[in-house]
């Protein structure tokens, strides 16, 4: 039978603290969501994100984004460009000087799976086999669409595909990289609100720690 405690029995209760992989943005275990449209630098972002975490660099300093500590990064990049857009992407800052070096992993390209849906269980296995192999610290899942094959607009439906991610990454911290719906259209007034930017249902953007919108060529943090 489940214990049950009053206020004041819970509140002395000797819990583990977080552990900050971000300070302030991402706990772990803990949840930051990327949002932008396509081809707003959702990728680019993630990537530079990763690339700190794995060397222990700051990130984004103009904003307040603190130090980090190194820390083992996993990023599955699954959008539909493909591995050859990510591999020019690494080249390309590579050959901008940009260092590449430390604990980022990615797939092997002949070991990507073509298809994958994270709710059916050989997808699920393979990404566990892959997540227990590396250990990491950090899991980058890019682009969030190409994970499931769920009705996005259903709460329902997306909670399933959050509860796999979780189960998958129990004790970890998750990086999700999300398509917004459209943003500007006539008559639309006001700013945007990161939480309700997410194309589809909000029910995972709504759990997320942190959510990080790039919009318009700025990044709402």
């Amino acid at each position: 039978m489940a214990r049950v405690l009053n206020a004041q029995e819970f509140s002395s209760l000797s819990l583990p603290e977080h552990e900050w992989i971000i300070p302030g943005f991402l706990p772990k275990p803990g949840l930051l969501m990327i949002l932008g449209e396509p081809r707003a630098g959702k990728s680019y972002l993630a990537l530079q994100l990763a690339l700190c975490l794995a060397q222990g660099r700051q990130l984004l300093p103009q904003v307040g984004v603190p130090h980090v500590k190194p820390k083992k990064v996993l990023y599955f990049y699954f959008d539909k460009t493909g591995v050859l857009v990510f591999q020019d992407r690494l080249k390309s800052l590579n050959e901008s000087g940009v260092n590449l070096s430390g604990p980022l992993y990615v797939i092997h390209p002949l070991d990507k799976m073509a298809t994958v849906n994270i709710n059916q269980l050989d997808s699920y296995r393979y990404f566990h086999d892959i997540i227990t192999q590396v250990s990491p610290d950090v899991v980058v899942f890019d682009v969030l669409r190409e994970f499931h094959n769920s009705d996005e607009n259903e709460s329902t439906s997306m909670k399933i595909v959050g509860d796999s991610i979780a189960s998958l990454c129990e004790g970890l911290a998750i990086v999700l990289v999300h398509h917004t719906k459209k943003l500007e259209y006539p008559g639309r007034t006001g700013p945007v609100r990161n939480v309700e930017a997410a194309r589809g249902s909000n029910y995972i953007v709504g759990k997320a720690d942190s959510t990080w919108l790039i919009h318009s060529g700025y990044l709402q943090i």
